[in-house]
């Protein structure tokens, strides 16, 4: 491969990679959160400072909430933001996940971390709801997702899927043909009562 091609490449990888996000000094973490808001965007949840997963520096987690598209239909997603902080005010930013439209707009109802039986480091747990309103079914259904400790290099964080799964809490709704059903797991303290057991 010739030197032009591997600086070419070089170059390419480069830009390719996140530059830090800088925090300037005195700036609270709310005038931060809105002054690196995706464009159209509004916080979706208060901002989630914690050292979980430093001891040294503290991360901070942010999830905005946009409009679906240029359709006035009302229809928002979810983004959920980490940075990890690697110098005093200077963030390497990762993708927690998408939350999108599912019969409603998503709704972030809790963001907590855990230990978990199997893992080193304590798990990332967001609970998201979104409102169902149907001819035969109205409520609001719950899902349970959860996340790895960030490795280095990573730009998105790890979804553990089974784990995910076992915590989801299913639709609190009424339905039309149907009894009623209740969902199991829709706060951070329902999902800690079975982890702590």
């Amino acid at each position: 491969m010739s030197r032009r091609l591997l600086f070419l490449l070089f170059l390419f990888v480069q830009a390719a990679q996140a530059e830090p996000v800088e925090r300037f000094s005195k700036e609270t973490t709310f005038s931060f959160a809105q002054r690196i808001a995706p464009k159209n965007s509004v916080l979706a949840h208060k901002p989630v400072e914690t050292r979980a997963w430093s001891e040294r520096y503290p991360s901070l987690l942010l999830f905005y909430e946009s409009p679906v598209g240029d359709s006035n239909e009302g229809m928002t997603n979810i983004q959920g933001l980490l940075f990890l902080q690697k110098t005093d005010g200077r963030y390497d930013q990762l993708l927690v996940d998408h939350f999108d439209s599912e019969g409603g707009n998503p709704k972030i109802e809790s963001i907590f971390f855990e230990n978990v039986a199997g893992y080193s480091s304590k798990i990332l747990f967001v609970i998201v709801s979104w409102e169902q309103n149907h001819a035969v079914l109205k409520g609001r259904f719950y899902e349970t997702f959860a996340y790895a400790a960030p490795e280095p290099g990573q730009e998105k964080l790890t979804y553990l899927e089974a784990l995910s799964n076992k915590f989801s809490g299913g639709c609190e709704c009424w339905r039309l043909d149907e009894p009623a059903t209740k969902a199991k797991f829709k706060t951070a303290s329902d999902v800690r009562a079975v982890l702590r057991h």
